[in-house]
């Protein structure tokens, strides 16, 4: 497992952290962790390993293109009747259960939204399965470069593992 670090200051307090992982079967993923609260930093260290989800390639690539769009989101004005909206959810395979013959069951563990209404953009990540949102982490995108920083990150941690993603 390796720490993806990109530019990213190693002191840096974002709230997450970006590995790219090979599991037993030389499966490659990306491993996206929230930091611990008591050492926020942007260190292997500082992970929070039991709140990790991983990514394949094609969750990590869906995610650096919804980041992109955001980002295009986030530079336009809207008037005052206007709003543009932004969700990633994605369930790591064991948490997705059958319920019923027509009901699947399915608790997000990474969700990414953005939002752009009148009162000005914004953008968050929640990592974590619970449904209870006090075992959640949510890690707020106040600026258009932290949502740009996270987009960076993914992309070099997909370039990490073969992928192509979309230079913008």
């Amino acid at each position: 497992m390796e720490l993806v670090t990109g530019d990213v200051n190693p002191e840096s307090q974002i709230g997450y952290l970006i590995f790219t992982a090979t599991d037993n079967s030389q499966n490659s993923y990306v491993l996206l962790a929230p930091s611990e609260s008591t050492d926020p930093d942007y260190t292997f260290g500082s992970a929070n390993f039991g709140r990790a989800v991983p990514l394949q390639k094609a969750e990590v690539e869906e995610l650096t293109e919804g980041l992109r769009r955001t980002l295009k989101l986030w530079g336009e004005s809207n008037s005052s009747t206007e709003g543009s909206f932004y969700e990633f959810l994605h369930a790591p395979e064991q948490e997705i259960r059958r319920v019923s013959q027509n009901v699947i069951q399915w608790q997000a563990a990474v969700k990414f939204t953005a939002s752009h209404t009148p009162e000005g953009p914004s953008a968050r990540l929640l990592l974590g399965d619970s449904p209870n949102e006090s075992l959640q982490y949510v890690i707020e995108f106040d600026n258009r470069s932290d949502v740009s920083d996270f987009r960076d990150l993914l992309k070099s941690a997909s370039n990490q593992l073969g992928t192509t993603v979309d230079t913008d």
